[in-house]
């Protein structure tokens, strides 16, 4: 009766062991992501990027990725999934600063704060 009890309860300590174990790798985990998201690509220009109509979430991160906006199209893709918009970009051109952020770059793709171009015709003129 005193082995079955031992072996129970090194079961349960291996259990626990490994409940710590990933509660801890998701908290390192988590906060890499947090801190990534907050941070600017060091090695990013200024770029226009244009999102063409029915773009996948995917092809857009690998995109970004590939022009230097963002560092990696995994952890925006991971970053998209956790906030569930994935499926809700606004396609039109955007404008992205070298110092923008990940979380801020995903914000202006889903507002749809696309690049304006401001034309002004001036009065009386016409085509002919």
């Amino acid at each position: 009766m005193g082995k079955q009890f031992g072996k129970s309860n090194n079961l349960s300590k291996k259990i626990t062991l490994f409940f710590l174990t990933l509660i801890l790798l998701s908290v390192v985990l988590g906060s890499y992501l947090l801190h990534w998201i907050n941070t600017p690509n060091l090695h990013a220009n200024n770029t226009y990027y244009y999102v063409n109509a029915g773009s996948s979430f995917s092809k857009v991160s690998r995109d970004l990725s590939q022009v230097n906006v963002i560092s990696s199209a995994i952890l925006f893709k991971i970053y998209g999934r956790i906030l569930d918009v994935t499926s809700s970009l606004k396609p039109g051109t955007y404008f992205f600063d070298k110092n923008e952020t990940p979380a801020n770059i995903l914000h202006k793709m889903l507002d749809g704060d696309s690049y304006k171009i401001k034309i002004t015709f001036a009065e009386g003129l016409n085509i002919y």
